[in-house]
C-alpha cells in the first residue's frame, strides 16, 4: 500500500505534530494506515517542534468604573501566573480618557494612588435626563 498524499497526508502530519507537542502517547496504527503514518514521521520532527516558542498571548487591560490601570493590573496578577507568567501573556494595561473626582469606592483609594479614572462620565441634564460625555 501506498503513503497518503495531498490534503489526507497534511491531516495525517498536523495529528502527529499536535500529538507530539501534547506528549501524549498516539494510538498504534492498524492496516493500511501503519505505511501511511510510519512515513509521516520524519526523523528531527519532535526537536524542530520543540524549539519552536510560542509568542505571548496578547490582551489589552480595561479597568472599571473609577478606577485605574494599576489597580487592574494588581487584579490580574493570578491570571497571570496561572498563565504562565509575563513571558506567556504580555498584558497592555490603559486608563479611561476621563479623570475622574474620586475613586468608585473608598477601600479602591486604600489598594492604589489616584488619580482615578472613567472611560465616560454621565451628567444630568435640565429635564432629569442622562447625557453621557
Amino acid at each position: 500500500s501506498r503513503a497518503a498524499s495531498g490534503p489526507a497526508r497534511d491531516v495525517e502530519e498536523s495529528v502527529w505534530a499536535s500529538r507530539l507537542l501534547s506528549n501524549t502517547k498516539a494510538p498504534s496504527p492498524s492496516g493500511a494506515q501503519r505505511e501511511a503514518t510510519t512515513t509521516l514521521q520524519p526523523s528531527g520532527l519532535q526537536w524542530h517542534m520543540a524549539a519552536v516558542a510560542a509568542p505571548p498571548l496578547r490582551a489589552l487591560g480595561l479597568h472599571g468604573w473609577r478606577t485605574n490601570a494599576a489597580l487592574l493590573s494588581i487584579q490580574t496578577r493570578r491570571l497571570e501566573s496561572v498563565l504562565g507568567g509575563k513571558t506567556a501573556l504580555d498584558i497592555t494595561y490603559l486608563n479611561g480618557p476621563i479623570v475622574a473626582s474620586n475613586a468608585a469606592d473608598q477601600s479602591i483609594e486604600k489598594m492604589v494612588a489616584g488619580p482615578f479614572h472613567e472611560w465616560w462620565d454621565a451628567n444630568e441634564t435640565e429635564d432629569g435626563e442622562q447625557e453621557y460625555t
